[in-house]
């Protein structure tokens, strides 16, 4: 999946996915792709805000970790937020649920502080 996000290539982010995936990125409001997204309709809800608001996020992967059916991935994360031409540029960690070999849960920590306020114009 992180290979694909690399590449942009949303069916195969879409592949990974199971049909009832619970997506979730904590932050305030004016982070664009904040929330909680309930299935692959909702991923591509996320996603869709993430690259409509951002020139040039990437992930940058240190390392992954893998236990049972848990997969934590952490590294850093970087953009441009559109609106304002604000850059970031944090620490992040992915938390990943696995079953029958597709993501069931996807819990996303930044540094949402940073990343709020690179949307936040002024």
């Amino acid at each position: 999946m992180f290979a694909a996000f690399a590449g942009a290539d949303l069916p195969a982010i879409l592949e990974t996915l199971a049909a009832d995936v619970d997506w979730v990125f904590e932050g305030p409001a004016a982070i664009a792709y904040a929330g909680r997204f309930k299935g692959v309709d909702g991923v591509v809800s996320f996603l869709t805000a993430m690259i409509g608001t951002l020139d040039r996020p990437v992930f940058v992967q240190e390392s992954i970790l893998a236990e049972g059916d848990k997969v934590v991935n952490t590294g850093r994360f970087s953009g441009t937020v559109k609106a304002t031409g604000k850059a970031f540029e944090c620490a992040c960690a992915h938390v990943l649920t696995l079953r029958d070999g597709k993501i069931t849960q996807f819990l996303d920590f930044a540094d949402t502080a940073q990343i709020a306020a690179a949307y936040t114009a002024g």
